[in-house]
């Protein structure tokens, strides 16, 4: 299965049931953006609006290669200065007012239209899918989270375990030094950095100019040679807290998979968690955090044996060296259901795919278990 061959192939938007008014102190303004993450779009906004990248708020962070809208809040701006702005693949068309700032989770769920392309060992029976999606309306599907989870180097968790283990040195090579990325450009960079580190105004020089997060932790280590926890501080603080979360979140598919002996598709029957001992059908499990408390659980108790295999404890989630990025533990819904889920044939082994899905599931999760095809 590929999807995202061009960013027309992914749509998403941002469903919400914000209160827009005719006056307040936060713009609400609808971004539609075309291959840009929402933290490089609100950089390139909040630079050509001249305001700290912090008046901006958004509910969610959307993919990268996609065309995706969604509504953020920019504190006292107008609409005339909205209105001026004219950025190449970024739209901005204002909303209203409110008194109110989005925050991340300020969403009810997301809508998708994505064409799939199919490729060897993937279903492309039309009936067999067909049929697929009434069992996903119905039964739902195991809630991993998706890869985009993890970044584009797909290395977010590891940057946030070198965090939390206060290696920031190695944290920033995450972030620094891209791999696997189809883009010649930023893997020059990315090999030049890694031949060359410690030689941070060599280094700059090659950042690609649209990478301005890299190019300001770049700036401060020209200034401070060895300052890498200083060098992270540079970073917006949200942008800080997507690598500890990355990392809570690999935790939890990790432990997921392990209580349902690595199954992860609609096959497992009646979506029952076999646990070893007996079956359960809890509606969320916990997502570990430093104040977690050990419930005897199998699932605890397999989240808590990767932690401590990786050289860490719940109290290392408090992040003496940076307690603002303390992170809390919490509760994740086993299943996702989808609504309005409908597939055609748009031509051959290729479908067009849209529905809706709830805030925090992944469309790509749900296009693995709508696409697989079970092994003779």
């Amino acid at each position: 299965m590929k999807i995202k061959k061009e960013p027309e192939h992914f749509f998403v938007k941002e469903i919400s049931k914000l209160k827009i008014q005719d006056e307040g102190e936060y713009a609400y303004v609808l971004l539609r953006k075309r291959n840009y993450t929402t933290q490089r779009a609100i950089s390139a906004v909040s630079r050509v609006l001249r305001v700290s990248r912090k008046r901006i708020g958004v509910a969610g962070n959307k993919d990268k290669s996609a065309l995706t809208e969604q509504i953020v809040s920019i504190w006292k701006a107008k609409k005339e200065d909205i209105e001026k702005v004219e950025l190449k693949d970024i739209e901005l068309e204002f909303l209203g007012y409110s008194d109110e700032r989005i925050t991340l989770g300020d969403l009810e769920g997301n809508f998708f239209k994505i064409q799939v392309f199919c490729e060897k060992g993937d279903e492309t029976n039309i009936k067999v899918l067909e049929k697929r999606a009434e069992i996903l309306i119905k039964q739902g599907f195991l809630n991993y989270f998706g890869e985009q989870r993890f970044g584009i180097s797909k290395n977010n968790h590891e940057i946030g375990r070198f965090f939390l283990k206060g290696d920031f040195e190695n944290a920033l090579k995450g972030i620094l030094i891209k791999t696997g990325i189809d883009n010649k450009e930023i893997n020059d960079y990315s090999e030049f950095v890694k031949k060359n580190w410690g030689n941070w105004k060599e280094c700059i020089n090659k950042v690609p100019r649209f990478m301005s997060m890299e190019k300001s932790i770049l700036n401060h280590l020209i200034k401070y040679s060895n300052d890498f926890a200083g060098a992270f501080r540079v970073l917006p603080k949200n942008l800080r807290r997507i690598f500890i979360h990355a990392y809570q979140s690999w935790i939890w598919n990790k432990a997921l998979s392990n209580t349902v002996s690595g199954k992860e598709f609609i096959c497992v029957a009646d979506m029952k968690l076999n646990t070893g001992a007996g079956e359960f059908s809890e509606e969320k499990l916990p997502l570990i955090g430093f104040n977690s408390e050990d419930d005897g659980s199998y699932f605890f108790n397999e989240s808590l044996k990767i932690l401590k295999k990786e050289g860490l404890s719940l109290e290392d989630f408090k992040l003496p060296r940076m307690p603002e990025l303390a992170s809390k533990g919490d509760f994740r819904e086993v299943r996702a259901f989808p609504k309005k889920l409908s597939i055609r044939k748009k031509e051959k082994d290729s479908f067009l795919v849209s529905f809706e899905l709830g805030k925090g599931s992944y469309a790509t999760v749900l296009l693995k278990n709508l696409f697989f095809k079970p092994k003779k």
